[in-house]
């Protein structure tokens, strides 16, 4: 961002429209590189957090109820996806309805 804000103060300082167009083009470029980055978002982390906390208790019920190969099987194959969310690596789908 540092760039961009010294590209800016060239811009004021520009001496022809030349000068002007290539400190655009590098600053267009440096948006369009900001764009394409992914940033996490705290309240999709916060949501992580909380899913990850009810993914183990609901592991500990499915346990406690003597289905303990579900249990394990979705730990397994329920992983993080480094983007703070959750996906499900396994081979069987399933539908979660209301």
């Amino acid at each position: 961002m540092n760039r961009y804000n010294e590209l800016k103060s060239d811009l004021e300082k520009a001496e022809s429209n030349m000068e002007r167009q290539e400190i655009k083009k590098e600053m267009n470029d440096i948006i369009s590189h900001l764009r394409k980055r992914t940033f996490a978002d705290p309240d999709t982390k916060k949501a992580q957090s909380n899913i990850r906390k009810r993914l183990k208790t609901a592991y500990k019920a499915i346990d406690k109820a003597g289905i303990k190969g579900l249990a394990k099987h979705l730990r397994d194959y329920i992983k993080p996806d480094n983007a703070y969310g959750l996906y499900y690596s396994g081979a069987t789908t399933w539908d979660i309805t209301r």
